[in-house]
């Protein structure tokens, strides 16, 4: 079950429940098959699972014990989906 996926450069970080993993590839190869709205990009290099947010902010989301980053261009976006 994957919580966020974390870009580095070229490679990503993928998080679940109990582990991390790190991958070579792009975020965007990523985005582009991932189920929406179950995955939504709320950073340059967040994609979050959004089922496991567990509180928002104007700024940041949280997910567990991490604090996620939300971008200025995704922010609309994201408060619309929430508000579905």
């Amino acid at each position: 079950y994957i919580l966020y996926i974390e870009s580095l450069e070229d490679y990503v970080r993928i998080c679940t429940r109990t582990r991390k993993i790190v991958a070579l590839q792009t975020m965007k190869y990523l985005e582009s098959f991932l189920p929406k709205p179950r995955f939504v990009r709320v950073h340059r290099s967040f994609l979050v699972a959004f089922d496991a947010v567990t509180s928002v902010t104007g700024a940041s989301i949280q997910i567990g014990g991490t604090s996620i980053p939300i971008g200025k261009s995704y922010r609309d976006d994201f408060f619309r989906l929430i508000q579905q």
